[in-house]
């Protein structure tokens, strides 16, 4: 199109000279070859129009092929489209009918294997009741006094997540606590099996930072754990109003649960539900973590628990591998703890923002914002620790809660 133009102006450029130089001079004087201009200027005109018609019906040609290929072009794209949509639209419909099918055989498998594993459940049940009675027999006097205190001994009823507590007032000299599964659920099978969890794993661990288990009862009908009596307020109360911990308060709380956990670890426990709900402090500062209740041992990393659909821990202070369902070493727990540190040190949890599914979404992000934002009195070496402990690549975390601990104690 551009060479066309610049052939008009060319041609539009040579007609004005040849009609200058046609002009006759008003005082030259006549040479006898002009006779013969006049003639050789209209073949040139003539030539010239032509030209000019020739160049212009070539430009018209040229727009109409453009034309003509641009609806070329749409029509080809929009039957791709309609038959690109015809084929989502197909795939979609099957990928449906696939699912739905899926889901179904899904429902009467899990039926049948939730009904079978009942069952086993419930078997198991008694073969430890019958057991522990084998072994109550056979026990030392101390606890058989134990056992035949527990009715008269009753009293001051307190409430907990897994059913409800009672607390025993001077059993051979010492207060206990009985957890009791709650009988509307005792029926479950995920919950006995984490009931029976709590109880296995526990009563392994004997450190001042660990709540002491004693034993498994069957009282009335009724499971229960008997438990180390601790009057004391949970971390979360440590937190008032998003206001941070005192830095060397956080600081101590942090050794001693990475103390207490250093414990759980080297008995191949990870307790993978680290949150302030499950740490105890008495007005004495002492600190005990509780509820191994969905704690699992490292060599199975992911056990029957996370098989039946459920997502095991709490999702403002669960590691990301944790959420995502792969493999769990200690390395989670070490993750919980970084965002406890994280909530203590400036006074909110580093994901809080939505429903359940947001924050273990933004958990798997990892986006946090440093505390030292939020705190600015933070030293910034204890702001890295810190984000350092909530890394994404577990391998980019302190590997152990020893590891953790002397780096804390640095601060103190």
């Amino acid at each position: 199109m551009l060479a066309v133009l610049l052939t008009l102006a060319a041609v539009n450029l040579i007609c004005l000279v040849l009609l200058l130089l046609r002009r006759p001079a008003a005082t030259a004087a006549v040479d006898p070859r002009t006779t013969q201009i006049p003639d050789q200027l209209t073949r040139l005109d003539a030539h010239f129009d032509s030209l000019d018609r020739h160049l212009r019906n070539e430009v018209a040609q040229l727009r109409t092929d453009i034309a003509s290929e641009a609806q070329r072009t749409r029509e080809a794209s929009e039957a791709a489209s309609t038959a690109l949509r015809t084929e989502i639209t197909r795939n979609i419909a099957a990928l449906g009918n696939n699912l739905t099918t899926g889901l179904d055989s899904f429902r009467e498998d899990n039926k049948t294997s939730a009904t079978g594993l009942r069952a086993a459940v419930i078997d198991q049940m008694n073969a430890i009741t019958q057991r522990l009675t084998a072994f109550t027999s056979e026990s030392t006097q101390q606890q058989t006094i134990l056992r035949e205190s527990l009715n008269n001994k009753l009293n001051e009823l307190t409430t907990s997540n897994s059913g409800h507590q009672e607390k025993l007032r001077t059993v051979v000299e010492e207060r206990l606590i009985l957890k009791f599964l709650n009988a509307n659920v005792s029926a479950d099978e995920v919950m006995m099996k984490r009931f029976v969890h709590e109880l296995r794993y526990s009563r392994k661990i004997t450190h001042k930072n660990v709540i002491r288990i004693y034993d498994f009862l069957y009282i009335k009908g009724n499971y229960a754990i008997s438990m180390e009596y601790f009057p004391s307020h949970t971390l979360g109360g440590e937190i008032v109003n998003e206001k941070p911990v005192a830095i060397k308060r956080a600081i101590k709380f942090g050794i001693d649960i990475a103390t207490g956990m250093a414990v759980a670890h080297q008995a191949g426990i990870v307790h993978r539900d680290l949150k302030p709900a499950n740490i105890l402090i008495d007005n004495d500062g002492l600190l005990k973590i509780v509820d191994f209740g969905v704690a699992a041992a490292q060599t199975q990393g992911d056990t029957q628990l996370t098989k039946t659909g459920y997502v095991i821990g709490s999702p403002k202070y669960m590691a990301p591998e944790q959420i995502l369902g792969k493999k769990v070493d200690e390395r989670a727990d070490i993750y919980s703890l970084g965002v406890i540190l994280y909530e203590m040190l400036s006074g909110v949890p580093p994901y809080s923002r939505g429903d359940h599914m947001s924050v273990m979404y933004q958990h798997v992000q990892g986006k946090a914002r440093p505390p030292i934002d939020i705190n600015k009195e933070l030293p910034l070496e204890l702001n890295n620790l810190v984000m350092q402990c909530m890394a994404l690549d577990k391998a980019k975390r302190a590997q152990t809660m020893d590891e953790l601990r002397l780096a804390l104690e640095k601060f103190l």
